[in-house]
C-alpha cells in the first residue's frame, strides 16, 4: 500500500503544473502599412501579470525593448495579445477568425514590432527568472532556424515554458503568410495558421500548413523517407537546440534521409521549398 501511495504521489506532481504566462504564438504578416503581427500570452491559470515584464531582442542586439504588463491585471486559462498599436491589433482580428477583438491587448510602439527575426521572452521582474523564452540571445533570426518572417512560430500543444527555447517546441512556418491574407485580396490568415487554438495537453498531431509533407516511418532507425506536394530544396536535421547536424538538397518532392548514423533520441526535421517556404516536424531515433 505504502508503494501505491507513493506512485500515486510521483504522478500527480508528473501532471501538476504552477499557473504561469505561456507564449503560444509569434506572427508577422505580410501586408504593406499596417501588418498583423504580434505575440500571443496564454495565461496557465490564475496569473498575475503585474508580476512580469515582456521583452523583445530586435535583430540580434540584446533585450533592449522592454515594458511590464501591469496592463493585463490578472488573467486565468485565457489568451491575451502584445500588439505595436491598435490598427495593428485590428488587422489581426480581421485575419484571424478566432480573434474576436475583446480579447485583452497590451500596446507598445517597439516591444509588440516582431519582425520574423526576433527574439521574446517573458521575465519575472522580482528576481529576473526567465518565465519563458522564443529565440537565441544575441543572435538575430534571419536564415536561421527559429526564423519566422512573413510567417509564425504556434507552440506545439502539450509543451510548457521550461525558461530555455527549445525549438522542438515549436511549429515554425517562414514565409506562410506570403501573398496571403485580406491585404493581397486573399483568404484569411486563419486558413494559414489559426490563433487562439493552444492547449497544454496535447490534443493530436500538431501539424503545419506552410509545407504540406509527410515523413515515415516515425519513429525510425535505418531511414526515414520524405514526401511533400511541393518540390523540397533543403532538408535540415537538427537537435533540439536548433543546432543542424546534417543536410541535403533534394531538389525533387520526394527523397529519403538515411539515420543509421544518428544516436537515438528526438530530432527536428526542417523542410524548405523553392519559395522559402519553412516547415519543421518532430522525428525520433531508434
Amino acid at each position: 500500500m505504502r508503494n501505491k501511495i507513493t506512485l500515486m504521489a510521483m504522478f500527480f506532481l508528473t501532471v501538476t503544473t504552477f499557473a504561469q504566462p505561456i507564449i503560444t504564438a509569434i506572427y508577422s504578416g505580410n501586408c504593406t502599412g499596417a501588418v498583423p503581427r504580434g505575440i500571443e500570452i496564454y495565461a496557465n491559470g490564475e496569473v498575475d501579470f503585474t508580476l512580469y515584464q515582456f521583452q523583445n531582442q530586435p535583430n540580434g542586439v540584446g533585450f533592449t525593448r522592454m515594458f511590464d504588463m501591469d496592463g493585463l491585471g490578472t488573467k486565468t486559462d485565457e489568451f491575451v495579445y502584445v500588439s505595436r498599436n491598435t490598427g495593428e491589433f485590428s488587422d489581426t482580428t480581421t485575419e484571424f477568425a478566432a480573434i474576436t477583438g475583446t480579447e485583452t491587448n497590451l500596446y507598445d510602439a517597439n516591444t509588440g514590432w516582431v519582425s520574423g527575426d526576433d527574439a521574446v521572452r517573458i521575465v519575472r521582474k522580482s528576481d529576473d527568472v526567465v518565465i519563458d523564452f522564443y529565440g537565441v540571445i544575441n543572435e538575430d533570426g534571419t536564415g536561421n532556424p527559429w526564423d519566422y518572417t512573413k510567417g509564425y512560430a504556434k507552440r506545439i500543444n502539450g509543451t510548457i515554458p521550461t525558461g530555455a527555447f527549445t525549438i522542438a517546441d515549436w511549429n515554425i512556418a517562414k514565409n506562410a503568410f506570403s501573398g496571403k491574407g485580406l491585404c493581397n485580396s486573399e483568404a484569411l490568415l486563419s486558413d494559414v495558421a489559426d490563433l487562439k487554438t493552444y492547449s497544454t495537453v496535447a490534443l493530436s498531431v500538431d501539424h503545419n500548413k506552410s509545407i504540406e509533407f509527410s515523413i515515415y516511418p516515425n519513429p525510425a532507425n535505418k531511414e526515414i523517407n520524405i514526401s511533400s506536394l511541393h518540390t523540397i530544396s533543403t532538408i535540415n536535421i537538427m537537435d533540439l537546440s536548433g543546432k543542424i547536424i546534417a543536410s541535403k538538397t533534394p531538389e525533387k518532392t520526394t527523397t529519403s534521409f538515411d539515420v543509421r548514423s544518428f544516436s537515438p533520441g528526438i530530432y527536428i526535421i526542417q523542410l524548405i521549398d523553392r519559395k522559402n517556404s519553412v516547415s519543421t516536424e518532430k522525428i525520433i531515433i531508434e
